[in-house]
């Protein structure tokens, strides 16, 4: 008994610390990570992927500026639709940034709306990638159960952070089925 007792003690004891080493790595790459970006991915090129933040940025001034990232160069499976968390170290400007550096990237949960049958990703996958826009930024995502429809409003990030005014916005709507 009192053997049994020690040999689930060691097992216990072992099993906490294999998760406080994964925790440890997991804390240490995003400690290692410059900047951070979380997003959409709306384009895609050989071993690359364009994110373009959910959220307009605090700092655009009198437009409306959304981050935007090339990725290269990391192992997980990434696909076209999906939201985003990604950390990475030295990055090339201009706008879109580019960076090889990436130091974690993970793919986010999204729920479906109650009424929907498709994710926020479905219904994007629909219509990337957007060959007018040189970075598409989701102004709207939304779905309106009413009409079993998404609702994609999209323009060019790179319009909309020279605080035109004009920019093109280019609405998609996508049945839910």
């Amino acid at each position: 008994m009192k053997q049994m007792l020690l040999l689930s003690l060691s097992l216990g004891v072992i099993s906490a610390c294999g998760d406080q080493e994964e925790e440890q790595e997991q804390k240490q790459g995003e400690s290692n990570a410059a900047s951070e970006i979380t997003g959409y991915v709306v384009d895609e090129n050989d071993d690359e992927v364009l994110v373009v933040d959910t959220e307009p940025s605090s700092t655009a001034g009198d437009g409306e500026h959304y981050d935007a990232m090339w990725l290269a160069h990391f192992s997980e499976d990434v696909e076209l639709g999906e939201k985003v968390n990604a950390g990475y170290g030295d990055a090339i400007e201009p706008y879109p940034g580019e960076t090889s550096d990436v130091v974690y990237i993970e793919v986010l949960e999204e729920e479906r709306p109650e009424e929907a049958n498709l994710t926020k990703t479905e219904a994007l996958r629909e219509i990337l990638p957007v060959e007018e826009l040189d970075v598409p930024a989701i102004k709207t995502l939304e779905f309106d159960d009413e009409s079993n429809q998404w609702t994609i409003e999209m323009a060019d990030g790179v319009e909309l952070m020279g605080a035109d005014m004009d920019a093109e916005v280019i609405d998609f709507e996508i049945d839910d089925e």
